[in-house]
């Protein structure tokens, strides 16, 4: 079994009741887990959020088919109806 890191990013808009939750990536160490959060704290909409990564430790036999892989590079935006 081998340990992996998986990287999210959810917060709360007291404003508008809204809670937004979002998969970043799965990495294959810490290092490259926190480098794509450091990278995406830049962003629009994770500039407004900066401490809403976590990166959580994941056990898996198997290696996931998108290892290394970041989502969400440019960023979000959130809009108001």
């Amino acid at each position: 079994m081998k340990t992996y890191y998986r990287l999210y990013h959810f917060y709360f808009r007291k404003t508008r009741d809204h809670f937004n939750f979002k998969k970043i990536g799965i990495y294959d160490s810490i290092e490259k887990a926190d480098a794509a959060k450091q990278m995406l704290q830049q962003q629009e909409g994770f500039e407004e959020y900066p401490d809403g990564f976590h990166i959580i430790k994941v056990l898996r036999f198997s290696p996931p088919k998108l290892l290394n892989k970041t989502f969400w590079e440019t960023g979000f935006f959130t809009y108001t109806c």
